[in-house]
């Protein structure tokens, strides 16, 4: 197997065990009656600490594609947006990190508004 596909292959299977993970939080937030929101920041904020402690600890090997890409690419992708924004902050990008984060925040909103209105009616 190349690199490429070897490379992918570590992405496929972080992935596979990072939705399963955020599925699994989802289910149990549920269980122990939390507020509907209380799962989503668990998560983003977990996940932003792991992206931060993984870019430290690990290497860019297979395992750094595994865990921060995969696992944590589809357990959150707040942990990208938090870790780019470090990055603004660590090089001293000050214009860019707040341009960033307000175009992030404010798009994510009128995103998810605009998507809210193509969808129409709420599902039950």
């Amino acid at each position: 197997m190349n690199l490429i596909n070897k490379r992918y292959l570590f992405i496929f299977l972080g992935a596979i065990i990072g939705a399963t993970l955020r599925l699994l939080v989802n289910y149990g937030m549920m269980e122990i009656n939390l507020p509907f929101l209380s799962s989503t920041f668990i998560v983003n904020m977990a996940g932003a600490f792991f992206v931060g402690l993984a870019y430290m600890k690990l290497k860019a090997t297979n395992a750094q594609l595994l865990f921060t890409t995969g696992l944590l690419g589809t357990f959150t992708t707040f942990s990208a947006l938090s870790m780019e924004l470090y990055f603004g902050l660590y090089t001293n990008q000050f214009i860019f990190f707040s341009v960033y984060l307000v175009l992030n925040m404010l798009g994510g909103l009128i995103m998810v508004y605009l998507g809210a209105k193509i969808g129409g009616k709420k599902y039950e």
